[in-house]
């Protein structure tokens, strides 16, 4: 191999190795550094909410739910020396996301689920009877 296609080599592999931590940076900055800019609690979880939220046009933006779920359903979880257990729930979800003008940009029929997405768990309760 000649000096300059070792020296082009190493410039590619250095470019790479900087490119793959973009996505890996990305994660890291959106979990942590990005604040909600409106949170809205809802009064009656069995009716049909409907909510505007504005943001600046053209920067990216995060859709999350945040909620407080008590379940008497449970699977069993069995770690090395010790049975733990997860808490099983789904609920289906609707949502409709909009420009200013009324176009919609993205829209989905799904379920907030135990088992699917992306979740994030804390101060969980949770015995073999159920848990908060």
């Amino acid at each position: 191999m000649k000096k300059n296609q070792a020296v082009m080599l190493l410039v590619l592999g250095i470019v790479l190795l900087l490119g793959s931590c973009a996505p890996f940076g990305y994660a890291i900055y959106s979990g942590v550094a990005i604040d909600a800019s409106e949170q809205i609690a809802l009064d009656d979880p069995f009716a049909t909410h409907t909510f505007t939220v504005s943001s600046t046009p053209d920067t990216l933006g995060k859709f999350a739910v945040h909620a407080q779920i008590s379940t008497a359903s449970v699977q069993e979880k069995d770690d090395e020396f010790e049975t733990t257990y997860k808490p099983r729930f789904k609920f289906p979800m609707k949502y409709t996301i909009t420009d200013g003008n009324g176009k919609t940009l993205a829209e989905d029929k799904s379920a907030i689920a135990w088992n699917q997405g992306s979740l994030t768990k804390t101060n969980q309760d949770i015995s073999s009877s159920g848990g908060t």
